[in-house]
């Protein structure tokens, strides 16, 4: 899913339904240039009144400021009709607006209308277009932009051959911008050798960036790196760092392989009671070894109190995904 690009701070984003304050006009073929010094103060008004959720102010002023011919009151009328600001919402207006914008070199309105016509909102889905201004916004250093263009390139069903020396190419520009999204992926493309030459430091690298800018997958990446000693000197106590950010993240792998150090004591004291807790996490997300090593901790009484129904239930969860051992353990129990 790709998101839309709204032009001011954060508070845009709420969704308002105010009544119309225009009519839901098709963008005009051959606007008017807006005169300078009107144009400005016109646009600042409107900016104004958008930040303050003013949108029956703010519509009419981009209006006429798209109109006259101005990208930016172009760009933000789009975004009125595609948002729903101060007018009906009407997606197929937005993209008309976006194309006009969009044929001035606005960066922001090439990217929206790569959007529109790659999730087919407004128009007909047309990967060859969503991938040409996804390009022209790209080019401009639009980070989002790179990173969606990339991903038309990497996947197998965008409807663009599949191309990953290209996605590489612009997977690297989104993250040279600090683009977590985008780290992960060159990071992984290194480790996997996907468009690129097999580097497993640089794949640390990335995914070490991708982990600190928060990206919820790298963590887990990153610790197994540490964990087996793969392009990196083993370092069980990195591994439980980035185990720890993984499974407070919610990653169950993360979870689970926390678990596993605590109760074996690897870059940390054995703690069959934190190792417990995290099994526990992770099982509840449906993990098969999480559920097993739960079980057999129910059943031994290690970090929880013994409990024989419990781990039971535990390891019939595993052995119902397939588990071998714990189909072994239910037998040995039933003995």
């Amino acid at each position: 899913m790709s998101y839309r690009q709204l032009w001011l701070t954060a508070s845009a984003l709420v969704f308002c339904t105010l009544g119309a304050t225009g009519p839901l006009s098709a963008a005009p073929t051959t606007p008017a240039k807006a005169s300078g010094a009107s144009a400005s103060e016109s646009l600042k008004a409107a900016e104004t009144a958008f930040e303050a959720r003013d949108y029956e102010t703010s519509f009419p002023l981009y209006q006429d400021l798209a109109r006259k011919g101005d990208a930016e009151g172009q760009y933000m009328l789009a975004i009125s009709y595609d948002f729903g600001y101060g007018v009906e919402k009407n997606e197929a207006t937005a993209v008309d607006w976006y194309k006009l914008a969009a044929a001035q070199g606005h960066a922001k309105a090439q990217y929206n209308l790569a959007i529109s016509y790659d999730e087919g909102q407004g128009t007909q889905k047309n990967p060859k277009k969503a991938e040409e201004f996804y390009e022209k916004a790209a080019l401009q250093g639009h980070g989002n932009a790179q990173y969606n263009l990339a991903q038309l390139y990497y996947a197998e069903d965008s409807g663009i051959p599949q191309n990953y020396p290209k996605a590489f190419k612009w997977y690297l520009m989104s993250a040279e911008q600090g683009e977590p999204k985008a780290q992960f992926r060159i990071g992984y493309m290194y480790d996997e050798g996907e468009g690129v030459e097999v580097d497993k430091p640089k794949a640390a690298a990335w995914y070490k960036k991708a982990a600190i800018a928060g990206h919820q997958w790298a963590p887990f990446n990153l610790a197994l790196m540490y964990d087996t000693g793969d392009g990196v000197a083993v370092d069980k106590s990195e591994a439980l760092r980035w185990y720890q950010q993984s499974a407070y993240a919610e990653d169950e792998k993360g979870q689970y392989n926390l678990g596993v150090m605590y109760d074996n004591g690897e870059g940390t004291p054995v703690d069959h009671r934190a190792a417990a807790f995290w099994y526990k996490q992770a099982a509840a997300q449906g993990h098969k070894g999480a559920q097993y090593n739960l079980g057999i901790s129910y059943y031994k009484g290690e970090g929880v109190d013994e409990d024989e129904a419990l781990a039971i239930e535990w390891l019939t969860k595993a052995a119902e995904q397939g588990h071998e051992g714990a189909a072994d353990a239910l037998k040995t129990i039933a003995e």
